[in-house]
Order: C-alpha cells, then sequence, then structure tokens
C-alpha cells in the first residue's frame, strides 16, 4: 500500500514485551488509520527521508505486511519497504500546468500543489528548474 505522510506528532501508548511505553505516531493524508512508529520503521523512514521528521510531510512510503515473532508467538506486523516509492506520473498535463506561470511566485504555487510523485519526478523536476532559469 502506497501512502503520503500527512503529519507525524503526538504519541501513543502501547503495550511491549518491556511493559507499557509511548511511541511516536505517524498519519497519513490517505483515509487510513494512523501508524504507530516502532523502532524498525523509524529507522527505515530515517534511511530514507532523513532523521528529521518534520521533513517527512509529503513524502511517500510504501507499507507490507510480514510476520515477525513476538510476545511469544509469531504475528503479522506492518513494515515500510526501504526504498523511496518510484510512481510512473503522466507527466503532459503537470507540465502544461507548469509552464503558465509568469513569475517565479505563480511557478511556486503550481509546484507546492503538485503530489509528492509529481514533484520527486525526474522531467517535472527538469521542467521546474528550465522554466524557474527563463523566469529568473
Amino acid at each position: 500500500m502506497l501512502l503520503t505522510i500527512a503529519k507525524f506528532e503526538g504519541e501513543e501508548e502501547v503495550q511491549t514485551e518491556a511493559g507499557k511505553t509511548m511511541k511516536p505516531v505517524i498519519y497519513f493524508k490517505e483515509d487510513v488509520p494512523k501508524l504507530i512508529m516502532n523502532i524498525t520503521n523509524g529507522n527505515t523512514i530515517t534511511a530514507l527521508y532523513g532523521s528529521h521528521p518534520e521533513d517527512w510531510k509529503g513524502k511517500q512510503i510504501q507499507i507490507y505486511s510480514t510476520p515477525v515473532k513476538a510476545f511469544g508467538s509469531t504475528h503479522d506486523a506492518l513494515r515500510i519497504r526501504d526504498f523511496i516509492p518510484k510512481i510512473d506520473v503522466d507527466i503532459d498535463a503537470y507540465t502544461s500546468d507548469l509552464m503558465e506561470a509568469t513569475t517565479l511566485e505563480e511557478l511556486k504555487a503550481k509546484w507546492v500543489k503538485f503530489s509528492a510523485s509529481v514533484r520527486n519526478n525526474e522531467d517535472m523536476i527538469a521542467a521546474k528548474d528550465e522554466l524557474k532559469a527563463q523566469l529568473v
């Protein structure tokens, strides 16, 4: 499942093998439940997007289920894939919209409205940078 991080805030109490503890919570733009973070998933996101959770907003992750041993038995657990999801984007419409910008302010306003998958597309970045150079 591909999800976009909306925010990383708050804590929730959970039961662990060591007893009750507080864990950070991550929320998504998609209509799915929050994810209570564990060290494994936290390390994966940190490896992908850096150690500053405030920089994770808008970033995409892929979540999957896998069996893990915990509390003396095997359970399904949610894990985050250890790579940045690559999404095929049909950039023609986005490029056309971007090229309508006549000032740097308009360019920025259009750019920030695009989804993370569009803003991370190499062709889109090149188109934005080319237009930006023309507008300077």
